[in-house]
């Protein structure tokens, strides 16, 4: 049994899959804008929207080539060298090598498994220089499986507001916010500090939740200014995210939710079974 990639064993559900079929049909193969087709951003916009009790348009979303792709178009527009990041710890990988490809620093915050691997708040408060552009948190977390409670993010937002600078921000990675087990219940930071929702970046997308790790579709959603920055630098890299794949990710976030609660309830049979 393998614990390495965070890649659900499934097929991606056939209704996703029939609606890339039928987007090649009609000729969904040429270029889009930068940002992805409206209808998926606007889509993305409604969904994170709900979900983290915000307004949202499609003017602030910006679809990448993947939740990795997003986290990297954000680093390197925020950063400039020496710029810190702090990183808990345990993480993935990633988190810390695209801090350091933008030529930033990671600051590696552990987490202890006594604190059931949730940021210490006086341990991020020492953290905090100058030169902090922005915390990462990644909840439920790859790889400890810790999902930060309301009062969890409480305690992290009041850190980030007594000693933290006015442009400190916050990027939340919630990939896997979808797949989360009673009696857990998944929080938003900006559903617990909605006063620091102005400077914090969503990071999501299909791949985890929708069996579509291959498809590479992420989102990321945030103040205009940020995003039109990310948006300049994705032109110059990939332009947009694969058209095919924008429409099925329009699929998954439109159509019908029931294989994601099928994939869920065999993932919680399967953890209870190793636990």
């Amino acid at each position: 049994i393998s614990f390495g990639v965070g890649e659900p064993d499934f097929d991606t559900p056939a209704h996703i899959q029939t609606a890339a079929a039928a987007a090649m049909l009609q000729g969904a193969g040429k270029y889009t804008a930068v940002a992805g087709i409206a209808e998926l951003r606007a889509a993305a916009a409604a969904e994170l929207s709900a979900v983290h009790n915000l307004k949202l348009s499609a003017d602030n979303i910006l679809v990448s080539t993947g939740a990795k792709h997003s986290i990297y178009n954000l680093l390197m527009a925020l950063l400039d060298d020496g710029d810190e990041v702090i990183v808990p710890t345990p993480c993935w990988p990633s988190h810390v090598e695209l801090v350091r490809i933008a030529g930033g620093v990671a600051v590696l915050a552990e987490q202890r498994s006594e604190d059931g691997f949730r940021l210490d708040p006086e341990l991020l408060g020492r953290l905090i220089t100058p030169r902090t552009r922005a915390l990462l948190l990644n909840s439920p977390s790859n790889p400890t499986g810790v999902v930060y409670d309301e009062a969890s993010l409480a305690a992290i937002a009041r850190v980030i507001r007594d000693r933290g600078s006015s442009d400190l921000l916050i990027i939340t990675d919630d990939l896997y916010r979808r797949l989360v087990y009673a009696p857990t219940i998944w929080a938003s930071l900006c559903r617990v500090a909605p006063d620091l929702a102005r400077r914090t970046l969503l990071i999501d997308g299909v791949s985890k939740t929708y069996a579509m790790t291959g498809w590479r579709i992420g989102f990321c959603a945030g103040p205009r200014p940020l995003l039109e920055a990310m948006q300049a630098l994705q032109g110059q890299v990939t332009t947009n995210a694969t058209t095919i794949a924008q429409h099925a990710a329009l699929a998954a976030l439109t159509g019908d939710q029931a294989p994601v609660e099928a994939m869920r309830a065999e993932f919680d049979e399967r953890r209870r079974v190793m636990y």
